[in-house]
């Protein structure tokens, strides 16, 4: 049987970094490892207006191997205590992509920071963790870090 697992969601950015004390946390509490998760968009926007089947942009190998960099700097960030693994997911919604993640891994939690956005500017940028809450089969902790 594999170990059981705490999946946290990431964008590289230092606001995401907030939701990994929990995600430490809850690892220790339920003897998990932890994998850092981050999702590349790969379907072009004039493909998915089209109708086309999934493609790769060209530059999402260049990403995939900027974020894998990133994603070994912030493995450090962890407490040497625990176990800590790295993934990249490709797919075309970040919130689909981290959910099914989790599910098809049988994560026992998701991680995901919140940017506490509301109001139009949710509508206009979107909001990841709503997603995510909306798509996962596995529970999903939301890490508020501000109310940008």
């Amino acid at each position: 049987m594999a170990n059981p697992l705490v999946v946290v969601a990431t964008d590289l950015s230092p606001e995401s970094e907030r939701a990994f004390a929990t995600a430490a946390m809850l690892a220790r509490a339920t003897g998990a490892e932890v994998r850092l998760v981050h999702t590349v968009r790969a379907v072009p926007g004039a493909a998915r207006l089209l109708h086309a089947p999934p493609l790769r942009e060209p530059s999402v190998d260049a990403e995939m191997n900027r974020a894998r960099e990133r994603l070994e700097q912030l493995v450090k960030a962890f407490p040497g205590d625990l176990t800590v693994s790295i993934e990249i997911c490709v797919g075309e919604d970040h919130d689909v992509a981290l959910a099914n993640y989790a599910a098809q891994h049988a994560a026992q939690f998701l991680v995901v920071a919140s940017h506490g956005r509301s109001g139009v500017r949710r509508l206009v940028l979107g909001s990841v963790a709503e997603g995510v809450l909306r798509q996962s089969k596995v529970p999903v902790v939301v890490v508020p870090i501000g109310d940008n």
